[in-house]
């Protein structure tokens, strides 16, 4: 009879097990269909850049589960994100021959630092945080003056997500700043209640991991002094009853295992990744579950615990990479240099090239491959480092900001593409924003009086730069739009309402392009220099001029007027008639989207910090020092009766009384300039949409040799196939002015495998040989 009851058990947990699996992959599945995803990446032609240069780069769009690539999109966008997370230029680049390849261009005054290059396509601003970025450096002698006082917070996280009681807990630290800049050297120190100090840590890293046995019912606090500075405390709560996934590594084997303390349910192990399921399974108190890495998918894992209802109880991460997502050409690619004969006279140049050979061989039959190729001079661009197609698309477009060791990434960042715990209840996310193929413009129509929508309003757009023009009339909500509405880039528009002869009582609004904010850190790094080249590197620029220290000339201000002066220095973020101008905004809007913490949605504009989430009230608009009563429509102020604004977003926001607790936007007009009349044309827009890039291609004068180029060359529209007859060489042209050169290959398979290869050329000024080697540095 007992035997009986043991085997009926053993076949009821067998049933629910397949009964609880057999759900949670129907589920993942299920969420993948609903909302697909996509990543991309962006290749650059270097990683170093002067003020007033020009970027060069390439936009690779795949889908986020497969890595294929992707085409539909008419266009992308790009934008240039300086070290404080303003936006300083957004692109739209068009698809031409299959592919998304444009620049940007450095403002000259940019401040030296480390920017981010943003890419996404408008179905992508489904999922903002997870849009594909590149980081590169800008060198220039305005210095980046971000706030040296600001806050640090340490932040704990317990692996696993829970403190476990009379268990050794794997805790990780971080403190930074709310922007992101990470504490040179860090003291942290660990009580109880009572007081007692548990553990002590002194640290140059701002990261790291600590061990605690913790105690039931009990909770720690961390204080933590930050480059000698006191930082906001952090605290740590161990439960009555807690559940925990820990993961090792010994060797090329990952042991997980449960910490328990007061749970006795049975749990099981799920792993899925990218919501591909992989494995399910029971896993017991004092069980472990063994697995060899390199039977896990290049990326991000996510390991978790849940009950048979499917509640999740813990998560863990792991990144791997065996390299099965990658597809290596260079073993057998070959590189040669050879003198042409031809000689110019007029220059004494001779024409020097370099020969590079791509196998096809290695692709896979019927398989394609889509590769853009850079070369620097090694001398002029060795400081920093890119991120590789391989760390984007495998970890960073999983795991944002993740520039530390992935190992410790993985503690202290989640995977959130979908919520896992939310899928596996059956609470499916769809995306907001479908798939399109073409760029709307629309807007409405309403009374003046009354501000109800006008139906049957005829609206009119016109192109006076193309000579076209358009119609169309609103519908019952007073709603319009125009399909294919992509222009040129600087192409202005006129939009008109009109109804019987009642035009002068219409108000016609444009809705303007939504673009996500920023919400991602910036890593300052430190240059990266190669040995003896340190000194130099930094006291030279490309071209080999000495740069001096920068000389700071302070003066009195004189051109402030008396509605200024209550506002100057008082302001978080300011902007005069000179900045205004070098943005190039065609209205507010659209220079308030380019503010760090200041977001508009919906024509209101919501001022937050960068990690929060949008405010319930909106924040209140001041001209000329009153602030408006009810909503009220900055496109009636023309950008050129501006000379300042001003956004108040901290504590300075009490000058302006209770009203100015959500913030507020400070309007200042110039002098002499009345405010704009309200009643005159609401029924006409004047605006510059943001149109696609006009193409322009990579040129470069290498008979120049006072000031030699940092990119010898850039080819963002290589293409491989497999066992093709046709020779897959390039020709790459070089100087004798340069002798050291870095060759980057990199790119994307028809099948979604990554390529990504590194080399150096070197050559000699008598053209007698050359040299060759593999880089190992990834």
């Amino acid at each position: 009879m007992q035997r009986l009851l043991y085997i009926l058990s053993a076949i009821l947990l067998n049933a629910s097990i397949v009964s609880a699996q057999s759900t949670a992959f129907a589920r993942l599945q299920q969420q993948q269909q609903l909302f697909p995803q996509e990543k991309t990446y962006v290749h650059t032609d270097a990683a170093d850049y002067y003020a007033a240069s020009r970027i060069w780069l390439k936009v690779y769009v795949v889908d986020a589960l497969s890595n294929k690539p992707l085409r539909y999109a008419p266009h992308v966008y790009a934008e240039l994100i300086a070290p404080d997370a303003a936006i300083i230029r957004r692109v739209k680049i068009a698809r031409r021959d299959s592919i998304y390849a444009g620049y940007i261009d450095i403002p000259a005054d940019a401040v030296a630092g480390r920017y981010a290059i943003r890419a996404y396509t408008r179905y992508m601003t489904n999922t903002p945080l997870y849009t594909g970025r590149q980081i590169v450096y800008i060198h220039s002698p305005h210095k980046d003056e971000y706030d040296a006082t600001a806050d640090y917070v340490c932040r704990l996280f317990p692996e696993g997500g829970y403190l476990v009681a009379d268990e050794a807990n794997t805790v990780a630290y971080e403190v930074c700043t709310l922007e992101g800049r990470m504490a040179d050297h860090v003291t942290l120190t660990l009580s109880d209640e009572q007081g007692r100090q548990v553990l002590s840590l002194d640290s140059a890293a701002a990261c790291g991991t600590f061990t605690i046995v913790a105690q039931e019912n009990t909770r720690y606090r961390m204080q933590c002094s930050a480059d000698g500075r006191s930082a906001e405390s952090a605290s740590l709560r161990c439960p009555k009853r807690s559940v925990a996934l820990h993961a090792e590594h010994r060797g090329d084997t990952l042991v997980l295992s449960t910490l328990r303390h007061n749970c006795n349910e049975q749990l099981y192990l799920l792993a899925h990744s990218h919501t591909i399921p992989l494995l399910m399974q029971p896993l017991e108190k004092d069980a472990v579950f063994s697995i060899l890495r390199d039977s896990l998918p290049d990326g991000v894992t996510a390991f978790m615990l849940v009950n048979g209802q499917l509640r999740v109880y813990s998560q863990r991460l792991i990144y791997t990479d065996n390299g099965k997502s990658r597809c290596s050409m260079l073993p057998t690619s070959t590189i040669s240099r050879f003198a042409d004969s031809t000689i110019n006279q007029s220059t004494n140049y001779i024409g020097n090239k370099i020969i590079l050979s791509i196998p096809d061989s290695l692709l896979h039959e019927g398989e394609t491959a889509d590769l853009s190729v850079a070369v620097t001079d090694r001398f002029a661009i060795s400081r920093h480092r890119s991120i590789s197609i391989l760390g984007s698309l495998l970890l960073d477009s999983e795991v944002p900001d993740s520039y530390a060791d992935p190992d410790l990434m993985m503690l202290t960042r989640g995977w959130t593409r979908y919520d896992i715990p939310a899928v596996l209840q059956n609470y499916m996310a769809v995306p907001l924003l479908p798939r399109t193929s073409t760029t709307q413009l629309q807007g409405s129509v309403n009374t003046m009086l009354l501000n109800k929508p006008v139906k049957d309003a005829v609206v009119s757009l016109i192109v006076p730069q193309l000579y076209l023009s358009a119609s169309t009339t609103t519908d019952n909500r007073g709603q319009f739009f125009f399909n294919d509405a992509d222009l040129p880039e600087n192409t202005g528009v006129v939009v008109s309402a009109s109804k019987a002869d009642k035009k002068s009582q219409l108000v016609l609004k444009i809705q303007e392009e939504d673009y996500p904010p920023y919400e991602g850190i910036i890593p300052r790094y430190l240059p990266q220099a190669r040995g003896k080249e340190q000194q130099l590197l930094s006291l030279t620029d490309l071209s080999d001029n000495i740069q001096l220290r920068e000389i700071e000339v302070k003066g009195k201000r004189i051109h402030e007027t008396k509605k200024e002066r209550n506002m100057v220095g008082m302001a978080d973020i300011s902007f005069g008639n000179e900045e205004i101008e070098k943005y190039h905004a065609t209205c507010l809007h659209e220079l308030l989207r380019r503010i760090p913490g200041v977001f508009v949605h919906e024509d209101k504009c919501y001022i937050r910090a960068n990690t929060s989430i949008f405010g319930d009230n909106p924040a209140a608009i001041a001209l000329d020092g009153v602030i408006l009563d009810g909503d009220y429509d900055l496109d009636l102020i023309s950008m050129q009766d501006i000379a300042r604004v001003d956004i108040f977003k901290t504590g300075n926001t009490v000058i302006w009384g209770p009203r100015g607790g959500s913030g507020v936007v400070s309007i200042i007009l110039k002098d002499g300039t009345e405010p704009p009349n309200v009643k005159q044309h609401t029924y006409i827009k004047r605006i510059t949409p943001l149109g696609w890039q006009q193409p322009s291609e990579f040129y470069i004068d290498l008979t120049d040799s006072s000031q030699p180029p940092a990119t010898i060359y850039w080819n963002p529209s290589v293409s491989l196939k497999g066992n093709a007859t046709t020779d897959n060489t390039l020709t790459i042209p070089v100087t004798p002015h340069i002798t050291r050169y870095d060759i980057l290959i990199e790119g994307v398979t028809s099948e979604g495998r990554l390529i990504h290869e590194e080399c150096e050329a070197e050559t000699d000024n008598n053209n007698t040989d050359h040299d060759y080697r593999q880089d190992k540095q990834e």
